[in-house]
């Protein structure tokens, strides 16, 4: 995925430079102390689940929205294009619709009054998004990134729902892709089906090092791998299963943070051994 993004980018770039367009392509990244590793292991954060994604605010939506503001006091305002639709969800289509300004296509921001946000392909099923891309040349030159891209997504997931093009176009599954690591969902099936389909052997090891990962959440596995104390010392004391205190008391110790040595060992093991091959 990442060096399908990159080839792209700079296929755009190249594009809209030989063509004069006012484009330019700039990856937004999170700082150092707020990705992944350093919370996770750093800080000691627990991993992501349902009810706590905190890496989807400091990974994702705190870069974009200082990118954002900095556009919005370089020009007073912005228009932010975005891939959403309502197809996706009943709940993405309520949004889409709360937002909604009159006698526009445009959409205003959940959060900042300079920017709108413009949806392109918002009416379009997952069907039309696959159909367009495969009927349709890729408009800054990279005559096989759709190509690329349909295969990619055919390999990952062969066992969802098929769609089909045509009579001589292979099923294509309807899985998405997020982060390698992600610990939210309970199984990473894209990455398992691209293992199985394309037999990548180096990524059998991100698979077992995201499912080690991902059984932090289990009891077991906090009691073994999560200390007891936070980074100030303090201690973290529960009753009845349920948190009670910070400090120096005689109630039973819960689990709090991965710094844990015997955790850092091994995802230490795990990520050598990636290296290795």
């Amino acid at each position: 995925i990442i060096d399908l993004i990159s080839s792209n980018l700079k296929a755009l770039q190249r594009s809209a430079t030989e063509n004069s367009l006012p484009f330019f392509t700039q990856v937004v990244e999170p700082k150092i102390s707020d990705s992944f590793w350093v919370n996770l292991l750093g800080k000691g954060y627990p991993v992501p689940y349902s009810r706590s994604r905190w890496c989807t605010d400091r990974l994702k939506i705190r870069p974009m929205n200082e990118y954002i503001l900095s556009k919005i006091a370089q020009y007073g305002e912005v228009v932010i294009v975005l891939g959403l639709r309502k197809d996706e969800s009943v709940t993405r289509a309520q949004a889409i619709k709360k937002h909604a300004i009159r006698r526009t296509e445009l959409k205003s921001h959940t959060f900042f009054p300079g920017a709108y946000v413009y949806l392109p392909i918002v009416d379009f099923s997952t069907d039309d998004v696959w159909r367009y891309l495969n009927e349709s040349p890729c408009p800054w030159g990279s005559k096989d990134t759709n190509e690329e891209l349909f295969a990619l997504y055919r390999d990952a997931g062969a066992d969802e729902r098929p769609l089909v093009m045509d009579e001589s176009t292979p099923p294509l599954g309807n899985r998405r892709f997020g982060c390698w690591v992600c610990t939210v969902v309970n199984r990473d099936l894209s990455m398992e089906a691209l293992i199985e389909s394309r037999g990548i052997s180096w990524m059998k090891h991100l698979l077992e090092l995201r499912n080690f990962i991902a059984s932090f959440k289990e009891q077991e596995q906090k009691e073994k791998y999560r200390d007891h104390r936070r980074r100030n010392g303090k201690v973290h004391f529960k009753k009845d299963g349920k948190s009670v205190a910070w400090g120096q008391t005689t109630i039973e110790k819960g689990p709090v943070s991965y710094t844990h040595l015997r955790a850092h060992e091994t995802v230490l093991d795990l990520v050598c051994r990636l290296l290795l091959e």
